[in-house]
């Protein structure tokens, strides 16, 4: 009778160079999928708002081929604005005056 149960024959085996290339491209893939999520965020953000494209993106936005926004113009209160520069931090705001 056997106390334990006996292990394989043959255990999978990965290299430590192929370990440090699957955590290599595990890094790259999930840095692209934060970048992609960025951008859509930035499309979204500027649904309905006039835009001037014509800035300089960030490097991470520009290699994936994302223009820059130069100005927006927004209506609203300041702290959406504040979200507004964490999505483009290359652009300015124009906020309209409003005459009485």
């Amino acid at each position: 009778m056997t106390l334990y149960h006996p292990r394989p024959e043959r255990w999978p085996q990965v290299s430590l160079r192929g370990f440090f290339m699957l955590v290599a491209l595990s890094g790259v893939l999930c840095w692209l999928g934060v970048q992609v999520k960025w951008i859509t965020n930035r499309h979204e953000a500027l649904s309905g708002r006039l835009a001037m494209i014509g800035g300089k993106a960030p490097w991470s936005l520009r290699i994936v081929g994302e223009p820059g926004i130069e100005a927006i113009w927004y209506t609203g209160d300041p702290e959406e604005w504040r979200q507004l520069q964490v999505l483009f931090p290359e652009a300015k705001g124009f906020k309209p005056k409003v005459f009485p």
